[in-house]
């Protein structure tokens, strides 16, 4: 992800977790929800070789660099282990009490001039 669009890294209590990756989070209580001591001892004990990022209502796993398919069930498996550890209470509050970031905009319709105007905006922030 470049760097400009990425918020501060939001400092958790667990010092090993900082030291190994970098939680980013608009909304910091958001992501202190999320990095129960559960999720926090599997994400240390993992040391993962894949990125996981989770931005607005998607959640992606990738790797840098040529992709390979022998790759796929070890990020489908980190995204279920990741998903199925996020507390329910979380998902909860994610319906709703969390707020929507700035760049997301809700809207009835969404037609081609809008399409465009939003990728114009988005090219132009960064």
């Amino acid at each position: 992800m470049p760097q400009a669009r990425l918020t501060k890294p939001v400092e958790m209590p667990s010092a090993e977790l900082n030291s190994l990756y970098a939680v980013h989070s608009e909304h910091h209580p958001a992501a202190l929800d999320i990095m129960t001591p559960d999720m926090v001892q599997w994400l240390v004990g993992g040391r993962f070789q894949h990125e996981m990022v989770m931005q607005d209502s998607r959640l992606y796993v990738f790797c840098k660099g040529r992709q390979k398919i022998e790759n796929i069930d070890a990020m489908l498996a980190q995204l279920n282990g990741f998903l199925t550890r996020v507390p329910a209470a979380a998902w909860q509050k994610a319906q709703g009490e969390y707020p929507r970031p700035a760049r997301v905009q809700m809207v009835q319709s969404l037609g081609l001039g809008k399409m465009k105007d939003a990728y114009k905006d988005w090219r132009d922030a960064t």
